[in-house]
């Protein structure tokens, strides 16, 4: 995100955050991230139909024998979102057993 823009501030779980997205090549990419920690708080992929369209049709192409679906009904958007996120937290090796 070298080119990315600054947005407002917004809150994510009660946390202040500073905002920053990016567009290119059919996404726009959205980063919350926490003024205090600097921890990623939220993350957002925003994908146009026409790309999602594009990249469908390449695979088909590529993968004739899958008969992949072409067809896309509309943008998509992914929101990922981190909470309660803690850190330097000792661990025993009991965290680990499965």
């Amino acid at each position: 995100m070298q080119s990315a823009k600054r947005k407002p501030d917004q809150t994510i779980d009660g946390v202040d955050c500073y905002v920053l997205t990016q567009a290119a090549n059919g996404r726009t990419q959205t980063l919350w991230i926490g003024k205090q920690d600097y921890l990623i708080r939220q993350f957002e992929t925003d994908t146009s139909a026409a790309i999602l369209k594009a990249v469908a049709e390449e695979q088909a192409k590529k993968h004739p024998e899958m008969h992949l679906p072409t067809t896309v009904s509309g943008d998509v958007k992914s929101v990922e979102t981190h909470s309660k996120i803690l850190v330097n937290q000792v661990l025993t090796k009991a965290d680990f057993d499965l």
